[in-house]
Order: C-alpha cells, then sequence, then structure tokens
C-alpha cells in the first residue's frame, strides 16, 4: 500500500525528452500499433503516447540503476526500434519485448500521461493481457509537463500474482479488457536519490 508521501517526483533532462521527442516521430512513420489504443482511435496521441512510455522507461531505469540506468534504457529501445524490421519480416504486428524492459530482468515499466486533476494515488495501474506475466514485477508511474517542464512521477510496483484473476469487464472504461490495481495498492519504491549531474 502506497501514500501520497511516497511518490517519487524529479525533473527529466531536455535531452531526454528531445530523445524522446525524436523516437515518438518514428514510431508514429512506423505505423506501430498501440498497447492501449486501436490504430484508428489513436489520432494525434500517438506521438504523446510513445514519449509517456519512452519518459517512464528513462525514470525508473535513472531510479534503479543511476547514472547505468542511461545505458540500459538506451540499449532497450535500440532493440524495440528494430520490431518494425521484424514485424515486416514476420508479416505480424504481435513482436514485443515480452515484459522485458532492462534486458533479461522480468520487469516491466508502465506509464501513463497526468492529464486530470485526479490525485495520483487514485489512478488505476493497468496491464493488458496479452502484457501479462505473472512471473513479472510491473512498474507504474505518470508523466507530466507544466510549462515545457517535464517530470516523472514514480508511484509503486506490483508482482504479476498482485492482479485479479479476471481483467475488468466494463465497456465503457478504457481500460476494459485489462487487469486492474487501485493505484494506493501498489508497494512504494525505495525512496533513494542518486547525486546526477
Amino acid at each position: 500500500m502506497i501514500s501520497d508521501k511516497d511518490i517519487i517526483t524529479f525533473q527529466l533532462p531536455p535531452w531526454v525528452v528531445q530523445l524522446s521527442q525524436k523516437n515518438s516521430q518514428e514510431f508514429k512513420e512506423a505505423n506501430t500499433p498501440s498497447h492501449l489504443r486501436h490504430r484508428d482511435e489513436r489520432g494525434d496521441t500517438v506521438i504523446e503516447d510513445n514519449m509517456t512510455g519512452n519518459l517512464i522507461h528513462y525514470a525508473f531505469c535513472r531510479h534503479f540503476f543511476g547514472q547505468e540506468g542511461v545505458g540500459k534504457y538506451l540499449d532497450a529501445y535500440w532493440v524495440s526500434n528494430k520490431f518494425p524490421e521484424i514485424r515486416d519480416r514476420r508479416g505480424t504486428q504481435h513482436v514485443s519485448d515480452m515484459g522485458y524492459d532492462v534486458l533479461r530482468l522480468n520487469i516491466d515499466f508502465k506509464g501513463s500521461f497526468l492529464r486530470t486533476t485526479l490525485p495520483m494515488i487514485k489512478h488505476r495501474a493497468p496491464v493488458r493481457p496479452y502484457e501479462m506475466h505473472r512471473g513479472h514485477v510491473y512498474c507504474f508511474g505518470l508523466i507530466s509537463a507544466d510549462d515545457k517542464k517535464w517530470y516523472a512521477h514514480l508511484l509503486g510496483w506490483a508482482k504479476g500474482t498482485s492482479f485479479p484473476d479476471e481483467p475488468l469487464s466494463d465497456e465503457s472504461s478504457v481500460f476494459n479488457g485489462a487487469y486492474i490495481l487501485p493505484a494506493s495498492e501498489l508497494n512504494a519504491f525505495i525512496p533513494w536519490k542518486w547525486e546526477m549531474f
């Protein structure tokens, strides 16, 4: 269980934001499917969706591994940037990292862009069925932007086995079909702080 005081917030460096914008544009041009929206529902959100994923990935790598996390983040995106070519050669869109957001580590980072005034602790932590691996650890966070500055808010983590046995069945919800935990039921991250330049 977490409370508001357990949420870890820090500003993201401009170079990470710029790299995320570049990666996101390439992602859009590759016509890569979204984990949250069908292709025809995405509209202009595709870059924002992917930027959020890029930024939350960096944020968790930085929190867990400090300066060495930058390399882990870049390695993971080097691999994921190969997916469009692999999809084309295999003739299928179903190619992913299988929940390994750090190479060889059973950890999956999940993030959303903070669009509402809903308190962060009141958000939900979703995992789609094809991304659910009961032996994995899921880390959840939010990304926000204010006056051209970008921030990461690391909420908490949960084991795959902590999610309900059945996914949400509510066609009115954007999370319909996903396994859901309330953010308040996540486990707190260790609140260490790296001395970063």
